[in-house]
């Protein structure tokens, strides 16, 4: 078990720069690719969307969940697996 909290795991925010999405750079998954994430891994799920994270320069997605109101969860690729393709599930 860490000794430390997950989030504390990570570079503080302040200790890195802001990184803009580079030019022609697009996701590797697509909206509407079935997954399923790596902790979870007995339901599919859809990517509902895609965002270029700025502190971590790559991609997250938005997947599909039971979250409320405006909460948008996002995992990075290599927390997910690729079942399908969009027409599956």
């Amino acid at each position: 078990m860490p000794s430390s909290p997950w989030w504390r795991h990570f570079p503080r925010v302040e200790s890195r720069k802001c990184c803009s999405m580079p030019v022609g750079a697009s996701p590797e998954l697509t909206v509407g690719t079935i997954i399923k994430l790596a902790g979870k891994p007995d339901r599919t799920r859809r990517i509902l969307d895609s965002e270029w994270h700025l502190h971590r320069y790559e991609f997250v997605y938005i997947v599909e969940t039971s979250a409320q109101n405006n909460f948008r969860p996002y995992w990075f690729a290599a927390q997910l697996t690729v079942v399908g393709s969009g027409g599956d599930r």
